[in-house]
């Protein structure tokens, strides 16, 4: 019997599944955090990366640490978009992240879904 030999994937470095914030200090392993606005989960289809914020940002922005520029990654963020919002979102990208600003007006009162587009994921 032959076994095939599984390719090791080629392409970027993979995007992390959520950026983690560390616990207050003292606080016990299991402790659950209060959601905020700095904490975000990916997830991508094709060349487009999903970064799903769990909750409105306080002044209306957020910073996504791990699209800094000094990350390694193929391709330049050319347009995010907020689901729901219908217009491309103003943003820069620098080395601390990549800073979106949010529009007034929620689309929903739940999880808020960027759409960002011009990365080469795949």
């Amino acid at each position: 019997m032959r076994m095939k030999k599984k390719a090791a994937p080629a392409g970027p470095p993979k995007t992390p599944a959520k950026e983690i914030r560390p616990k207050a200090a003292g606080a016990p392993a299991n402790a659950a955090f209060p959601i905020v606005g700095k904490d975000i989960r990916f997830t991508t289809r094709g060349d487009t990366l999903y970064a799903m914020v769990m909750k409105w940002p306080a002044d209306a922005s957020v910073t996504v640490a791990s699209l800094a520029t000094s990350q390694p990654m193929r391709g330049k963020v050319g347009k995010v978009e907020l689901l729901g919002h219908g217009e491309p979102l103003q943003f820069t990208q620098d080395a601390e992240g990549l800073k979106v600003k949010f529009p007034a007006e929620k689309p929903c009162d739940y999880i808020y879904a960027l759409k960002i587009a011009g990365l080469k994921l795949t």
